[in-house]
């Protein structure tokens, strides 16, 4: 018997690292879900705005015009998936995707940023799941929609471990001690982690392994530096190591990154 419930999603195209300054775009017969984690973009659909927001910020585009990025031209942390498919159509009706609504202020911002990452992993994995897949947007749909309803003052043991994420994030390069983390955050340490992976969908070694992974990802799409030293830059004196494991994050060497991430841009063309 076949196995149906999940049907009805196509994936088009997905991303997740440096975008372009400005992202112009018409799409068409696509849906997707877009996220920035850190910074300020600048959004505008169907010649409407461009205003002026602050990460971390979702948002959703449907057929139209939209133009996103950065004002001044600079790189962004951008993360993407496009689909479509009849099953987009019951979100609509449930409410679950809003085309007329489509920016979303994020309140838990570190919970939305592994939903998002959990999914785009499964898509790259060498043998993905489809209905888990959808399930998996589903939930991210699900959370997002909640982020319109939170208050904007997070609990304290959020906000210390979103404040200690931050940290991390700034200076990646350092070798951050959870045990700190804990005593900031007023808990045990065995709270600490249980909080931080209910927050964040790692444990606090991942997150700092993840967060040098994405800064040197960004260093190599935006800066001239030799390999080896971005790798000493977001702490990883050892090339070999370096290298083993931005492979096994991004499923690029290094060098096959900057290559890649350097390529003529395409996503600034109106779509066919």
């Amino acid at each position: 018997m076949a196995f149906s419930h999940f049907d009805g999603i196509q994936w088009l195209n997905r991303g997740r690292g440096v975008g372009p300054g400005m992202v112009v775009r018409d799409f068409r017969g696509r849906y997707g879900v877009n996220y920035a984690h850190e910074g300020r973009i600048l959004f505008s659909c169907d010649g409407r705005g461009p205003v002026s927001v602050a990460a971390p910020i979702a948002w959703l585009t449907r057929p139209g015009h939209f133009e996103y990025g950065t004002q001044d031209g600079s790189a962004w942390g951008n993360r993407f998936l496009n689909f479509t498919g009849p099953r987009v159509a019951r979100f609509i009706e449930s409410g679950l995707f809003p085309e007329d609504d489509p920016l979303i202020p994020v309140r838990q911002g570190e919970k939305v940023r592994a939903a998002f990452d959990e999914l785009h992993d499964l898509l790259g994995a060498r043998r993905p799941s489809p209905p888990r897949a959808v399930h998996l947007l589903e939930g991210l749909l699900l959370l997002l929609h909640e982020q319109r309803t939170l208050a904007e003052t997070p609990a304290p043991r959020v906000a210390a471990i979103d404040a200690w994420c931050r940290r991390i994030r700034e200076a990646p390069h350092l070798d951050w001690d959870a045990a700190q983390g804990a005593e900031r955050a007023g808990l045990s340490y065995r709270a600490f982690r249980k909080n931080f992976r209910d927050l964040t969908g790692l444990a606090p070694h991942q997150y700092l392994l993840q967060a040098r992974m994405e800064r040197a990802a960004a260093l190599l799409s935006t800066g001239h530096l030799p390999i080896r030293e971005v790798g000493e830059r977001v702490g990883f004196p050892d090339l070999f190591q370096f290298s083993k494991r931005f492979k096994s994050r991004f499923k690029l060497s290094p060098r096959a990154w900057r290559e890649e991430s350097r390529a003529p841009q395409s996503r600034n063309r109106p779509e066919r």
